[in-house]
C-alpha cells in the first residue's frame, strides 16, 4: 500500500462499497480516526514494553513512551560509573546538548471543551503534561495577554487575526542537538506565539530528568547581548560634561563672570559638530554630481543654507573665545564678511579652530585653556570614531556572512548589496573622522608616545577582527593578460567594494591564482593561526597596560582556540556517540529478550498436572515482546 492519508484510504473504501453515489453508507470517518489513534497508542505501549509490567498501561510514567535518544548520555544506562570524575577537557563528552525552536504550522482550532477530544498520550511521550503546563503559563501571562479572560480559550481568542479561532497557534519543542530526536515531555502547545513562559517550561521539562552536570542549549530567540564590550575610555559627551563642570568650578572659585552664555567647551563642541557636517555635506555634494541636473532635488541647496547659518552663528561666538583670528585673517588678506558675500559653498569655508593654526598663533588668538580643551575633545573623538568603526565592521561582516549564506537571486542580492553599501559608507565616515581628529591631536600635542595608541589609520588597517591581512602571492609575468590585476593591500580593504567586502573571511580566504599551469607548492597559510589582526582591535587597552582587560582580544583568542581544537574534539565526540549508541541498544535488546522469557515453572502444568494456573501475564508479555 502506498503512503496515502487516512482520508484517502477511507474514501477508497467508501467508493468500493458504493460507487454510484446513491444511498451512501453512514459516514465513519471520525470513528476511523479514533481507531487510528487507539492503534498508535497501543503500538506505543507495546514498543515501550508496558505489556511486561504487572500494573499495566495505567502505571505508565510521564515520558516513558518516548524513545530515548541513543546519542545522548544517560547516567546509569550508557555511561561509565566514574563519568562525573572525568577531567575538564573531557567533560564535553558527557554534556546534554539541547536545541529549541517553535513550529507555527501546527495549529489547533478551538473546541467547546477538552472532553470532546480527549488525549490518550497526555504527558506519556513527548508532549508536556497539560494541566501543570497550562497552569504555569496562565500564571505567567500579563494583563496585556489576559486583560478580560479567565482561561485559555479567551487567551487564544485574543486580538490578532492570526490567532482568531485557534486554541493553539503552534508548538515549541526541545530536541537533541546531536541526532535531532525529540526529548521526553519537551513539546508544548503555544497559546499565543513563542513567549518566554512557554519556552522556559519546555526547557525545564526537557532537563528535569537528567543527572548530567553540563547542559548546552541552542535557541534562536532574540535576546539582549550579554557580551557587550565595555569601553575603557571616555566618550565625547562625557568629556564635554567634565569640561563644563571644570569651567563652572573655575568661575565659582575665581568669582569671574562667563565671557559668553555659551561656554568654551560648548563652543568647541559646536565647532567639531560643524566640522562633521562639512565632511558629510562634501560627500553628499559629490554624490549629487553623478546625478543628471534635471533629476536633482533642492536637498543640497537646503543643507548648504542650514550649514551656512550655523557657521555664521558660530563665528559670532568665535570672536569671543578666539579674538585673534580676525587679525590672522587680515594678515592673510582674508575678510570674513566679504567671503560670505561671495556666496561660497559652506563646506569649503575654514572654521579656524585652534588646531587649524600654528602654536604661536594659538597663544595670541585663543583664550587661556582653549587649546587644551580641544585636545581632550579630539582624544575623545579618536576613541569614539574607533569604537564606531569597530562596531560598523562587526555589523558589515555579519551582514556579508548572512548574504553569502542565505541570499540568492538578483533581486535579493541587489537589495542586500544596497544595505551593505550604506553600512560601508558609515564605516568610511568613521575613518575620515578618526583621521581628522588624529591630525588635529598631532598639531595640538605634537609627536609622542600617544602615537603608539592612536596610530595612523591606513586603508589596509580597516578590516574586521575576523579578517586576515591579505598575503602576497608570487605571480608570474603575464597576469595582466587575464584582465586581472594582482591583489595589493591597497585594493583589498574596505574602500574597495569589489574585493573582500563580497566574501566573509570566516567562510573563505581569497588567494590570487597564477595564470597558466604552475608547480604544486605548499599553500600559503590563510587559516585562523596565520592571520594578522588589525591594530584597531587591540589599541585602547594600552592606556592601562593590561592585556587582560581587552575584551576584543579575549574574544578573538577564545574563538581561535575553539577553532583549533574543534577537529580533535569532533573526532572524540563522534567516537563517544558511537559507544553510547552501542551500549544503549545492547541494553534494550537484553531487556526485551529477558521480558519475553516465560518461566518454565509457570508455563503449563502445576504440581498436580493441571494447566489451570496458566499465567495470563506471561502470555501477554510473550506476545508483547514478539
Amino acid at each position: 500500500m502506498g503512503k496515502i492519508s487516512t482520508y484517502d484510504m477511507y474514501r477508497s473504501i467508501e467508493r468500493l462499497t458504493n460507487n454510484t453515489g446513491i444511498d451512501m453508507p453512514r459516514p465513519r470517518y471520525r470513528p476511523a480516526m479514533r481507531c487510528l489513534n487507539q492503534w498508535r497508542h497501543l503500538k506505543a505501549l507495546k514498543r515501550a514494553g508496558r505489556g511486561h509490567d504487572s500494573a499495566g498501561a495505567a502505571a505508565t510514567a510521564n515520558g516513558e513512551l518516548a524513545i530515548l535518544c541513543p546519542s545522548c548520555p544517560h547516567p546509569g544506562i550508557n555511561l561509565p560509573s566514574n563519568w562525573a570524575e572525568a577531567p575538564g577537557d573531557k567533560q564535553f563528552l558527557y554534556m546534554y546538548l539541547i536545541c529549541m525552536d517553535a513550529n507555527f504550522r501546527l495549529k489547533n482550532r478551538l473546541i467547546s471543551n477538552l472532553s470532546v477530544d480527549p488525549g490518550l498520550w497526555n504527558g506519556l511521550a513527548y508532549m508536556a503534561l497539560r494541566s501543570p503546563y497550562e497552569a504555569y503559563v496562565l500564571s505567567q501571562a500579563d494583563e496585556k495577554d489576559i486583560s478580560t479572560c479567565v482561561g485559555f480559550q479567551a487567551l487564544a481568542k485574543a486580538t490578532t487575526q492570526s490567532t482568531r479561532g485557534l486554541r493553539y497557534t503552534g508548538v515549541g519543542a526541545a530536541m537533541c542537538g546531536r541526532s535531532e530526536m525529540v526529548l521526553p515531555n519537551s513539546v508544548a502547545n503555544l497559546q499565543k506565539g513563542e513567549r518566554y513562559a512557554n519556552m522556559d517550561y519546555v526547557f525545564a521539562s526537557a532537563i528535569k530528568s537528567t543527572k548530567l552536570l553540563l547542559v548546552a542549549i541552542s535557541y534562536d530567540i532574540s535576546l539582549p547581548n550579554p557580551f557587550k564590550t565595555v569601553e575603557l575610555t571616555m566618550t565625547e559627551d562625557e568629556v564635554q560634561e567634565r569640561l563644563g563642570k571644570d569651567e563652572a568650578a573655575v568661575l565659582k572659585a575665581t568669582g569671574r563672570t562667563p565671557l559668553h552664555q555659551t561656554s568654551a567647551s560648548s563652543f568647541l563642541a559646536m565647532g567639531l559638530d560643524l566640522e562633521e557636517d562639512k565632511r558629510r555635506l562634501k560627500v553628499f555634494a559629490a554624490e549629487q554630481e553623478n546625478i543628471p541636473k534635471n533629476l536633482r532635488t533642492s536637498a543640497l541647496r537646503d543643507q548648504r543654507k542650514i550649514l551656512k547659518e550655523k557657521m555664521q552663528n558660530w563665528e559670532t561666538v568665535r570672536s569671543v573665545y578666539m579674538p585673534g583670528v580676525l587679525q590672522i585673517q587680515t594678515n592673510l588678506g582674508l575678510n570674513s564678511t566679504a567671503l560670505w558675500n561671495s556666496d561660497p559653498n559652506p563646506e569649503d569655508v575654514q572654521l579656524w579652530l585652534p588646531s587649524e593654526i600654528s602654536a604661536a598663533q594659538r597663544r595670541a588668538a585663543c583664550v587661556e585653556g582653549l587649546p587644551e580643551m580641544e585636545l581632550q575633545l579630539r582624544t575623545a573623538q579618536c576613541n569614539s570614531s574607533l569604537q564606531g568603526l569597530r562596531q560598523t565592521l562587526r555589523v558589515k561582516t555579519r551582514m556579508i556572512y548572512f548574504k553569502n549564506k542565505n541570499i540568492r537571486g538578483q533581486r535579493g542580492g541587489t537589495r542586500s548589496r544596497s544595505i551593505i553599501d550604506r553600512v560601508h559608507k558609515r564605516a568610511i565616515s568613521f575613518v575620515h573622522k578618526y583621521r581628522a581628529a588624529r591630525q588635529a591631536k598631532l598639531v595640538l600635542e605634537g609627536p609622542g608616545s600617544w602615537e603608539q595608541i592612536y596610530r595612523e589609520l591606513r586603508n589596509e588597517d580597516v578590516r574586521g577582527f575576523a579578517s586576515g591581512k591579505p598575503k602576497k602571492v608570487p605571480l608570474r609575468r603575464g597576469i595582466w593578460e587575464d584582465g586581472h590585476a594582482p591583489p595589493t593591500p591597497e585594493t583589498a580593504n574596505i574602500f574597495n567594494e569589489t574585493s573582500e567586502s563580497e566574501s566573509d573571511p570566516d567562510l573563505d580566504a581569497q588567494e590570487a591564482v597564477p595564470a597558466g599551469p604552475a608547480r604544486k607548492k605548499r599553500k600559503l597559510g590563510t587559516g585562523e593561526t596565520r592571520k594578522q589582526l588589525s591594530w584597531i582591535w587591540r589599541t585602547l587597552p594600552l592606556l592601562t597596560g593590561a592585556d587582560e582587560d581587552d575584551d576584543i582580544l579575549r574574544a578573538e583568542w577564545a574563538r581561535s582556540r575553539a577553532r583549533v581544537r574543534r577537529a580533535s574534539e569532533e573526532v572524540m565526540l563522534v567516537r563517544e556517540e558511537m559507544r553510547l549508541n552501542d551500549v544503549l541498544e545492547s541494553l534494550e535488546a537484553e531487556d526485551y529478550a529477558l521480558d519475553g522469557i516465560v518461566d518454565e515453572a509457570d508455563d503449563g502444568d502445576d504440581d498436580d498436572g493441571n494447566d489451570d494456573d496458566w499465567d495470563v501475564d506471561n502470555e501477554g508479555s510473550q506476545a508483547g515482546a514478539a
